[in-house]
């Protein structure tokens, strides 16, 4: 195929894979017929930074090293800009999400970041979300004193605007200016947007908003979303989450999706009218969960919920619908567009040609709750797919798990399965590449301290 002249990849942050389909035919007309969709493509890691780490590198988090511990992206290999720009691509990145910027590093290779809660118009509203900032998460104080001190927000608390409002419609307008100009300059362009509308606090409308009726039920929406925003599960000794109030904020978080979808696929034909040599990848960075294995938002988890996502593929020139089952890994966008590109890399080959290439490789490293977390929790885990299995290896123990049945975890001692590596349906290339991959995190998982 040729070379795409521009590539688009466009990033629904924290999306779950059962937010987008089935309706994703009602809401996409347009990349639903035109594309190639992965039903079972599973984030490398659990939030934002390990899994953007993976996608911009090709790397599993235990070699990018890029986890809830370290906070931050060496700069010992290449980045996917990086590589592009070598290759004559001008690379843009336009993103409401403050972690993919230059806050952790992800920014690396880029020639230009936009930040839209900066280059959009506010209502002289700072002090506002400062104030929100101190009083919702403890991590946030000691930026509030410093910009009290400094009389200007830090990066961390300007961001919580985007918690505040939709910058969705924003994003992609601004997109098309930027494309348009540099199409008129004869650039080739790798086009990278991230939106927060489908992240908490999962934006329904254009400012945020309480959808429940009724006083005593907005009571409830509220506190819900605060122990999410808070991952409770992980400090309040029996914390169970409200299977009701699960569920309303799985629809809350699929309004919000849909909402932002429709203007994706909007923003695609124009893309494939203006330049039919265009690539667009959709998809999200990691899941959410919403009550598996009673957990919360987007930190410490393999789950279904949390690591299951859409991931929605149209090359350049690609007219027709293709459905693809393998289980692969958001980290193999990296290579596939190298690949389009015509970049040599260590990977040739390209996810919706050789999907079977793919090792569905999940990690989660524990999250620091402030000092709160749980011991339960101090855990690290590797989790990877085999057709419908999903093995778990955590404290020291193989579990499987029905992917049908998110909750029915087992360990594998009681399960008849002695070695899920050596005993799973994968080729014995794969399998190598497997169980290397398992050693390094052991070795890897050794340097996270516990305390």
């Amino acid at each position: 195929m040729q070379e795409p002249q521009i590539i688009a990849m466009i990033v629904a942050d924290a999306c779950r894979y059962d937010s987008m389909y089935p309706h994703i035919k009602k809401w996409m007309p347009y990349l639903y017929n035109n594309s190639t969709h992965f039903l079972q493509a599973r984030s490398p890691g659990c939030w934002t930074l390990p899994s953007h780490a993976s996608m911009f590198s090709g790397l599993l988090p235990h070699d990018h090293g890029a986890t809830t511990q370290t906070r931050t992206v060496p700069d010992s290999f290449p980045t996917l800009a990086g590589l592009l720009k070598e290759k004559g691509y001008y690379s843009v990145m336009i993103t409401a999400n403050v972690a993919t910027t230059d806050v952790f590093g992800l920014n690396r290779g880029f020639d230009e970041m936009h930040k839209i809660w900066r280059e959009s118009p506010n209502n002289g509203d700072e002090w506002f979300y400062g104030i929100v900032g101190f009083l919702w998460r403890p991590r946030f104080r000691n930026r509030v004193f410093k910009s009290f001190i400094d009389r200007k927000l830090s990066e961390d608390v300007e961001g919580l605007r985007v918690f505040f409002r939709s910058y969705g419609k924003e994003l992609l307008k601004m997109a098309r200016k930027r494309v348009s100009d540099l199409l008129n300059q004869g650039k080739k362009i790798f086009l990278y947007i991230n939106t927060y509308d489908t992240h908490f606090p999962y934006h329904t409308n254009e400012q945020f908003r309480l959808k429940s009726k009724g006083f005593k039920n907005k009571i409830g929406e509220f506190l819900t979303l605060m122990d999410i925003i808070n991952n409770r599960h992980l400090t309040v000794e029996n914390y169970r989450a409200d299977p009701g109030w699960m569920q309303f904020m799985k629809l809350r978080q699929r309004q919000a999706v849909r909402r932002f979808s429709i203007h994706v696929d909007k923003f695609a034909r124009w893309l494939r009218k203006r330049v039919p040599e265009s690539t667009i990848i959709y998809c999200s960075d990691h899941g959410e969960q919403f009550g598996e294995e009673n957990g919360l938002y987007h930190f410490s988890n393999v789950t279904e919920g949390g690591n299951r996502v859409p991931l929605i593929w149209s090359r350049a020139g690609q007219n027709h619908k293709i459905t693809i089952e393998y289980p692969v890994s958001l980290r193999n966008i990296y290579n596939s567009i190298l690949c389009e590109a015509g970049i040599d890399n260590r990977k040739n080959w390209h996810l919706t040609e050789s999907p079977e290439k793919s090792l569905s490789v999940i990690e989660a490293y524990w999250y620091n709750a402030h000092g709160k977390t749980k011991e339960k929790y101090k855990r690290n885990q590797f989790a990877f797919v085999d057709e419908k299995k999903k093995y778990v290896f955590r404290n020291g123990s193989w579990f499987i798990v029905d992917i049908d049945k998110d909750d029915s975890i087992t360990e594998l001692g009681t399960a008849g399965v002695v070695n899920p590596i050596e005993e799973s349906s994968l080729s014995s290339e794969r399998k190598k590449e497997l169980e290397l991959e398992f050693n390094k995190f052991l070795q890897f998982e050794k340097e996270i301290p516990l305390s």
